[in-house]
């Protein structure tokens, strides 16, 4: 059985970490959308060794991130966090934006099973969300130890305020190190 601590720390890992479940995209999507969608990406991991990067930490209750904002002379281009949530997971997500927007994210975790059968198993979960340029979703995707789930609507809304946060206190900070609590 789970204290409220426990229910707690796992909450703020899940609101954190973002993970859902389930492979559905936008009936409106076209190909291009998604082509265009995995350009940006890879021409943004191309280039982000020639990026301007701040770097910094954040602590929500018991879960711990480290996070890196590349920038360009246009603004936010990817963000990539590492969280840590101890024993009830771990997640990397990286976040790309064109114009200081939010195109795409990304995120894989090892996420703690909540069960009476075996508590202590970290499963491997993906998700990815990408967004039109008005912001709105555009498609997802969710798999939880190699198997589709749904995906839940505040893991779709989650990136783009994480995104928020990260930004703010990078630039808040001005300095290479951003350390928060």
């Amino acid at each position: 059985m789970n204290t409220a601590g426990e229910r707690a720390r796992i909450g703020a890992l899940v609101a954190l970490v973002l993970v859902a479940v389930c492979a559905c995209e936008r009936e409106d999507a076209t190909p291009s959308d998604v082509t265009t969608h995995a350009s940006i990406v890879q021409g943004i991991d191309a280039r982000r060794a020639s990026l301007d990067v701040l770097t910094g930490t954040d602590t929500v209750g018991e879960t711990q991130s480290r996070f890196q904002v590349y920038s360009d002379s246009e603004g936010v281009v990817l963000i990539e966090e590492e969280l840590s949530g101890g024993d009830y997971g771990t997640a990397r997500a990286r976040f790309y934006f064109r114009n200081n927007q939010l195109v795409h994210y990304v995120e894989e975790s090892q996420r703690r099973r909540v069960d009476a059968e075996n508590p202590a198993r970290l499963v491997p979960v993906r998700l990815t969300v990408s967004f039109d340029r008005k912001g709105q979703v555009l498609a997802t995707s969710k798999t939880a130890d190699g198997t589709p789930q749904s995906v839940a609507e505040f893991e779709t809304t989650g990136p783009g305020v994480r995104a928020e946060r990260l930004i703010a206190l990078a630039r808040r900070s001005g300095s290479p190190e951003v350390e928060t609590e």
